[in-house]
């Protein structure tokens, strides 16, 4: 079941077929965890109850609850992105994954990229048609919407006047005040351009070397998934990266990358989105991308600057942030170099 989400779902659904493997035995685990998740909904449903399915691991379920309880009102939201046509034919069962989907009534996605790569790919593979942003199958029409997904604005932009965030930040900035700090916050995976933003840094700091000394990134990769092998590589080369890149450049009193393998209490990412005056979001592909967003939150003074990958379904609402392209390293320089360059009164401009 983990290896159909995560070897076959996951690098489609992002675009990165190469890290896909398509066994056979992925995809019977997969079906029989969704028989399983039915049986245990079906024990505590009835017919007027509205039922709520998420993401990419239950994409067989409305299906299956359909069959069950066909009068039933069954809503879907999908976390990640939705491939185009050429990308999703690659899976092998494509039919299967589809008519499981539209067993639900409503189903939603981040962005109406993703809206319309569904819709597109439901009418070519399967007998059904489209009206605008509706399915039609079987004498049922499937409702298919774009729901951006927020954050708690407020609870963010007050986390950073408690007196405990206060403090946060006192001991983070102390001995930085001339230092611009670059902040980055990821789960450790293949899709979020890790490797490309190290690389990027690395261009920045030989193509424009009067910023030695003067910048410094603090990296936070959570872990995730390291039973996967292509995760356990990806974490290795992300080590290996770092250690030779600070072994390059490193002073007796400066380090150009703080990286941490852990996970951090909320009052610290608070205290970290307070205090970076750049946060570099510069995913592959990602299906929204709350990091974004918080930074945003964080910003109180209405100071500092965003980086964002286009391909981010954030950067369909973050319009003023700097749009790059995750697979230039140029771009991600350049952008690097023009938020370090910024006016604070254009900063202000952009965060409000």
């Amino acid at each position: 079941y983990e290896g159909f989400s995560n070897e076959v779902l996951w690098p489609v659904f992002h675009y990165l077929v190469t890290y896909a493997h398509y066994e056979q035995s992925y995809w019977d685990c997969y079906k029989l965890v969704n028989d399983k998740f039915a049986k245990s909904a079906m024990k505590v449903l009835n017919r007027r109850d509205k039922i709520w399915i998420q993401d990419y691991q239950l994409l067989l379920l409305p299906g299956i609850l359909r069959e069950k309880l066909p009068n039933s009102t069954i809503g879907f939201f999908q976390h990640i992105p939705f491939p185009s046509y050429e990308i999703f034919r690659l899976i092998p069962w494509r039919e299967e994954l589809l008519n499981g989907l539209i067993g639900a009534d409503l189903i939603g996605f981040h962005t109406y990229d993703d809206v319309r790569h569904f819709i597109s790919t439901a009418t070519r593979l399967l007998p059904i048609n489209s009206s605008s942003n509706v399915l039609n199958s079987n004498e049922r029409q499937i409702v298919i919407e774009a729901f951006p997904m927020g954050i708690d604005f407020e609870k963010f932009s007050s986390l950073t006047t408690t007196e405990a965030v206060k403090q946060e930040i006192r001991d983070f900035r102390n001995g930085k005040d001339d230092m611009k700090i670059i902040l980055s916050i990821d789960r450790l995976d293949y899709s979020k351009g890790i490797l490309e933003r190290l690389k990027a840094l690395e261009l920045l700091l030989l193509v424009h070397p009067e910023y030695i000394g003067k910048i410094e990134l603090f990296m936070i990769v959570v872990p995730s998934r390291d039973t996967v092998p292509q995760y356990h590589e990806l974490r290795e080369q992300i080590d290996q990266f770092v250690g030779n890149l600070n072994a390059r450049y490193r002073s007796m009193d400066w380090i150009p990358v703080n990286y941490f393998y852990r996970s951090f209490p909320i009052e610290v990412l608070s205290a970290l989105y307070a205090s970076a005056d750049i946060c570099l979001v510069t995913p592959m592909r990602d299906g929204m991308n709350l990091v974004s967003k918080e930074y945003v939150a964080s910003r109180n003074e209405e100071d500092g600057v965003l980086i964002l990958s286009e391909m981010a379904g954030a950067s369909k609402e973050l319009t003023d942030a700097l749009v790059v392209n995750p697979n230039n390293l140029g771009d991600i320089m350049e952008a690097i170099v023009t938020a370090l360059k910024m006016p604070q009164e254009e900063q202000q401009t952009r965060m409000k």
